[in-house]
């Protein structure tokens, strides 16, 4: 005979009696269906396609205004069904959590009271009782999520409203508060209080589960039992199941994602505390034996939960059980069973934490369904359920765990029922609750005698809804002791200061404070406006928040912090001033927006950091100027966007890039007196797309990319800068470089658009290097390069470019001058080039299959060489090479009016090469360049190359 009793009693929270306790009100129709029209309390969501439903019933508040929503969700529910007596599906129900039935939910009468004392604040409670109690995780927050909706739509006034999560339900409230922020969606609730939820997960003995999963053969309800601990959310919860761990890493994962809501406060109720060790022996967790009781006893049954006994060792449960009183039918007699599993790597059953009766209901149910005498029994029923670190969240890294406050278990009593509410975590928690609707909150807030201050006078108040502070008026937030923390409202809103009022995060006497600005209620710094954080204080954007400068400033003094949060906005308008004092930090992950038109100023001499994400958008016409001090610094950990059609100027200043740090720019931008240093890697520190003026700076190991585009025509400025070690490769530019100085730097330039200029530059490269310090390539108009200097290394390279060069120097190059493919090398005052030396090179001239370069009439100077004057290839078909009106050293020449000089050149064509000689042919003097202006190009026209008659006309033949 199979008995339902037992799985009725284990279930424990069905209600097999309806003894009341008190008058259980009736459920109200939820706020969002119109009157008269009949609808339920019914509510469903579908998700990936399948269908979760629901059902949400109202309680209204004392004021019968719905205007202070109280959600609180149910958690892993065993029961199943709706009971419309009881107003609810599975065992956790409306007639429950009210006190209806106290002999099978006696939490319920704990539970009364707190929603008493809600109804009369004027509290308007919403009770979210899942159909499915075991469904996932996943399925119950988008139900959450629906019912969120309707309560914002429903809702009145500006009051945060508040969710109560209550076990898996915290889960739930979490996730789908987090997933809310994730989207960007303003969710007012200004508190999330979860009430002893597994965040870590839960734990059940693996003799306990293998117990349930062997009685699951005895009857209808065993099997259902088992279903609902092998459910999505059993295997979701649970730390260690049977049936494997994967469900549970994958829901942590998820979790871990998700993390916490950030623009509401977290509270958290914890049923035990951190040193409630459950004084367990290693005797089975549950034995019992009957049979028949007389002089002589019998054992004719028993049943076996095994105790934790080591890391992988086997345990489990056994049982033999009566199986029938009918003999003769199919059921044996009695019926033995043994399963056995794995045991987790550590002692989870007597770890700190909350208590659950499935112990005692485990035994009750047995004694009241095995029809034989109870001979021994033994039960060890202080096992834990929730663990402290789960229910308090607490890592290693962050012990304290992610809530504001948290309620303990009392020292007395450390080890509480799961989920229970005594009267200390009632009334703590009515004191969060009493502070976040204590009293009306002001409009206006104006005047020097109107100060309003968070940490202090309500030290549980800690969201600042939305109000306009102005006319020497000022809003506070901070104490003497740890930095208060407070945060802006959830809800839609607008914090205004404006006019000579002033919000200050901590205080110049030493007060600190934490004020984070949601993305529901954003603060808005008008004209005349101002935001002061201090010494130990942070203000933290937090994402999709707004930081809006309209007009206003916003000083960061010394021990200051300024956080922007990655997808966070903070905007600047005409006139608005950030002032970054030294030894402060601003912390820059998100969007920094100048609009359109507007000039914004930003004054550093601290700290900034640009992070992983973070952009800086500046409009049309518009224009960021950055003044930084000589100690200010700015760092790149990552990819950063500076984009928009105005400019940014950085004036002064460190900046460094990290490993990963990348600046990729489409604005136009001007350095001014800043250093900038990186590492050494394979990608661009800075990465420009357009008008990019660097001036007076000081650059180290620092790595630069231009993509410049032929219809942009972007303009590059470059002028007396020092740069060491690094590279350059620019992409059609408008180049403009002067009075540099590169040190181990190598300087590509393709398509350069004309005019391109490179004056008075000094390039310093080390021997062994094999690119050149400089390299033009594939520029079709000549780039003028004039007065500049190379030593060490290979000096230039022409790589199917044309260049104008005049009054350029070669010192000590192995190779000074690389001519390759196309392209024309004008060293001649024929064609605007001239005055050029080379000196004590290896190499003048390294040939790769290149036109020969224009050297005559140049009043250039060769000078000695260690090896050639010029070797390679020429595409010009030539025998000789003249070189006339240059100046040549000593060691070069035979014959000061005509010599062979030493060179290794020939011309190939068609698979024949054969020797160029290059010829000094008419010595003169040096010339120095820089003493006076350089010859002007001969002008054809002017050449005298046939007969004149009296008129100045040209003859074009001899007359008889």
């Amino acid at each position: 005979m199979r008995e339902t009793l037992f799985f009725l009693a284990l279930c424990g929270w069905i209600s097999a009696w309806t003894a009341q306790t008190n008058a259980v009100p009736a459920p109200e129709p939820p706020p969002w269906c119109p009157s008269g029209v009949g609808c339920t309390s019914v509510v469903q969501a579908a998700v990936d396609g399948m269908l979760v439903s629901g059902n949400a019933s109202l309680r209204m508040g004392a004021d019968g205004v719905f205007d202070r929503p109280v959600l609180l969700v149910e958690g892993f529910d065993f029961g199943h069904g709706w009971n419309a007596n009881l107003h609810g599906h599975g065992s956790v129900t409306w007639h429950g959590i009210f006190g209806g039935d106290a002999v099978n939910f006696p939490l319920g009468l704990e539970y009364r009271t707190l929603l008493d004392e809600l109804h009369d604040l004027g509290a308007d409670v919403l009770f979210l009782d899942f159909e499915a109690g075991t469904a996932s995780l996943e399925h119950k927050a988008a139900l959450l999520s629906f019912v969120i909706t309707l309560a914002l739509d429903a809702k009145s006034g500006q009051s945060p409203g508040i969710l109560v999560g209550v076990s898996m339900g915290g889960l739930v409230g979490r996730l789908a508060l987090a997933q809310w922020e994730q989207e960007g969606h303003p969710h007012c609730f200004g508190q999330f209080h979860s009430v002893d939820a597994p965040h870590f997960g839960a734990t059940m003995p693996v003799g306990l589960q293998a117990l349930v999963l062997a009685l699951s053969n005895q009857s209808e309800q065993g099997a259902l039992l088992w279903h609902a601990l092998n459910s999505s959310a059993g295997r979701q919860l649970l730390q260690h199941h049977i049936a494997g761990g994967e469900d549970h890493e994958a829901a942590m994962a998820l979790m871990s994602e998700a993390g916490w809501p950030q623009t509401c406060v977290n509270l958290g109720v914890i049923n035990s505390r951190s040193d409630a060790h459950a004084d367990l022996t290693s005797d089975p967790l549950l034995h019992m034996e009957w049979g028949l009781d007389g002089p002589v006893s019998v054992e004719l049954a028993h049943v076996t939960a095994d105790r934790w006994d080591g890391p992988a060792s086997e345990g489990g449960a056994s049982l033999l059980l009566p199986g029938t009183l009918w003999p003769g039918d199919e059921v044996p007699l009695f019926q033995s069973i043994e399963v056995q599993f794995t045991q987790p790597e550590m002692d989870a059953e007597s770890q700190p934490g909350a208590t659950a009766g499935h112990l005692q209901l485990l035994a009750h149910a047995l004694t009241t369904s095995v029809p034989l005498d109870l001979l021994h029994e033994s039960v060890q029923a202080d096992v834990t359920f929730v663990p402290w670190t789960s229910a308090a969240a607490s890592t290693e890294a962050c012990p304290e765990g992610p809530f504001a406050a948290t309620s303990l278990a009392s020292m007395s009593a450390p080890r509480e029922t799961h989920a229970s509410l005594p009267s200390h975590h009632r009334n703590w928690m009515m004191s969060w609750i009493n502070a976040l609707w204590d009293e009306e909150w002001p409009e206006v807030i104006q005047g020097p005698d109107q100060v309003v201050t968070f940490g202090w006078n309500h030290p549980r108040n800690k969201v600042v809804q939305e109000v306009l502070v102005k006319s020497n008026g000022r809003l506070i937030v901070g104490n003497n002791d740890s930095p208060f923390a407070a945060l802006t409202s959830a809800c839609d809103g607008e914090i205004w200061v404006q006019d000579d009022g002033e919000i200050h995060v901590g205080s110049p006497q030493g007060a600190r404070g934490e004020l984070s600005i949601s993305y529901g209620t954003s603060l808005n710094i008008g004209p005349n406006g101002r935001v002061v954080i201090h010494e130990g204080s942070t203000l933290t954007v937090l994402p999709h928040a707004t930081l809006a400068m309209v007009g206003g400033s916003l000083e960061i003094r010394p021990g200051g912090k300024l956080v922007v949060l990655s997808s966070a906005r903070m905007r600047m308008d005409e006139g608005a001033v950030v002032q970054l004092d030294e030894g402060s930090q601003w912390t820059h992950a998100g969007h920094l927006n100048v609009r359109p038109g507007q000039t914004s100023l930003l004054n550093l001499d601290g700290n900034m950091d640009w992070k992983p994400g973070s952009t800086l958008w500046v409009g049309h016409l518009a224009k960021c100027h950055w003044n930084l001090s000589e100690m200010a610094c700015f760092q790149f950990d990552a990819n950063v966007t500076w984009t928009g059609s105005g400019r940014v100027d950085l004036e002064g200043g460190q900046g460094s890039f990290l490993p990963e740090g990348q600046l990729t720019t489409g604005l136009q931008a001007s350095l001014e007196g800043v250093q900038l240093t990186g590492q050494q890697g394979p990608s661009a520190h800075l990465v420009s797309k357009n008008d990019v003026t660097v001036k007076d700076c000081h650059l180290g190991t620092f790595q630069w990319r231009h993509e410049g585009e032929t219809q942009a025509q972007t303009l590059i400025l470059f002028e007396n800068n020092h740069w060491d070690v690094g590279w350059a490769e620019l992409q059609q530019p408008r180049l403009r470089a002067w009075d540099n100085q590169f040190n181990h730097v190598t300087f590509h330039v393709s398509e350069a658009l004309s005019p391109s200029r490179l004056v008075n530059n000094r390039w310093i490269h080390p021997w062994y290097a094999n690119a050149a310090a400089l390299k033009l390539e594939s520029c079709d108009a000549a780039v003028w390069v004039e007065s500049n200097a190379w030593h060490g290394g290979v000096g230039m390279h022409l790589h199917d470019a044309s260049a104008t060069f005049a009054c350029n120097t070669w010192e000590g190059c192995t190779d000074a001058l690389r001519l390759e493919g196309t392209g024309q090398s004008c060293f001649s005052n024929a064609c605007g080039g001239g005055g050029n030396a080379w000196l004590q090179n290896d190499l003048h001239f390294h040939m790769l299959e290149a036109a020969l370069p224009q050297l005559s009439q140049g009043q250039n100077q060769l000078g000695s060489v260690s090896e050639l004057v010029a070797s390679g290839i020429t595409t010009t078909s030539v025998d000789s090479w003249h070189i006339q009106q240059a100046s040549w050293d000593i060691s070069l020449l035979d014959n000061p009016l005509l010599s062979l000089l030493p060179t290794n050149v020939q011309a190939c064509s068609n698979g024949t090469c054969e020797d160029v000689s290059w010829w000094a042919d008419g010595l003169v003097l040096p010339y120095d360049c820089h003493a006076s202006e350089l010859p002007k190009p001969l002008k054809q026209k002017a050449l005298q190359r046939g007969t004149w008659n009296v008129l100045g006309q040209e003859v074009p033949f001899t007359p008889e």
